[in-house]
């Protein structure tokens, strides 16, 4: 006799908002998921790299090793808001980047139009993960804000260098 746990891994979820970067060390428990969110623009981009650190228990605080060959990978997938909330409900998604079963990953995505985009780690195996890793988001008005920054800097000390010179 098979004794399946059945477990709904769209309710057992972890959603971080993050703005610009995310370093990630955490864990996935058996069968759930984890995702970051980040508001772009068109033209930005999403990047990043993680690996699967150990996952070698059934469950925090399991005291048993398993083998190597019983362990997989996650499922990794990068939506827009419409597909990430198909794919909660279970419907049918088109996902920016999708890699399924994978232990390791350097990705990078170009973010084809304004919304808020969602990076998923879904694990689907009775094994909990830790994942290490990080996301970057960047893009070309990050850039040109320093530069306007300067510039207005730069521009408010010329006219305060005038307007001492002419007392």
């Amino acid at each position: 006799m098979f004794i399946t746990p059945v477990v709904d891994a769209k309710g057992q979820n972890t959603h971080y908002s993050i703005n610009a970067q995310a370093t990630q060390e955490f864990t996935i428990n058996a069968h759930s998921w984890k995702s970051f969110s980040f508001h772009c623009k068109i033209g930005d981009t999403l990047s990043g790299e993680f690996r699967i650190e150990k996952n070698t228990e059934l469950f925090p605080g399991d005291q048993t090793e398993y083998d190597n060959w019983l362990l997989s990978g996650i499922d990794f997938f990068v939506f827009d808001d419409e597909n990430y909330s198909s794919w909660i409900e279970g419907s049918s998604t088109t996902p920016l980047l999708t890699r399924p079963g994978i232990r390791e990953l350097t990705w990078s995505v170009d973010i084809p139009y304004n919304d808020v985009w969602y990076v998923v780690y879904f694990n689907d195996s009775i094994f909990m993960k830790e994942i290490e890793g990080s996301i970057v988001r960047s893009g070309v008005y990050d850039q040109l804000i320093p530069l306007l920054a300067f510039l207005g800097v730069a521009l408010i000390l010329s006219l305060a260098l005038v307007f001492w010179k002419k007392k």
